[in-house]
């Protein structure tokens, strides 16, 4: 079996079908970004900071919608949540 086809194996033993996290992390990703774009306060915020938002939240949703197509306890989905959620955090009080 070649390299990559050993990585989407185990990929798809943590994180289920490939196609049902598609539909799950897209589904909250646009109801994130429609919900953003009714925020005032999410709109008066300088560029950079709707950016970093936004990709912090895309990221979580991503493995939220690993997560809820897979292996539920698979630590390495939690550990980049909040990952994301600390960087976004950083850049959003000017660390970054």
């Amino acid at each position: 079996m070649a390299d990559i086809e050993k990585v989407l194996e185990e990929r798809g033993g943590n994180y289920g079908p490939f196609s049902g996290h598609a539909d799950c992390s897209q589904a909250l990703k646009k109801e994130i970004r429609y919900r953003l774009m009714m925020n005032n306060s999410f709109m008066s915020l300088p560029t950079v900071k709707q950016h970093a938002i936004l990709e912090g939240l895309d990221m979580i949703a991503h493995k939220i919608g690993r997560i809820c197509n897979g292996d539920p306890t698979f630590e390495d989905s939690w550990v980049d949540i909040e990952g994301y959620a600390k960087i976004t955090n950083k850049v959003l009080k000017g660390e970054l």
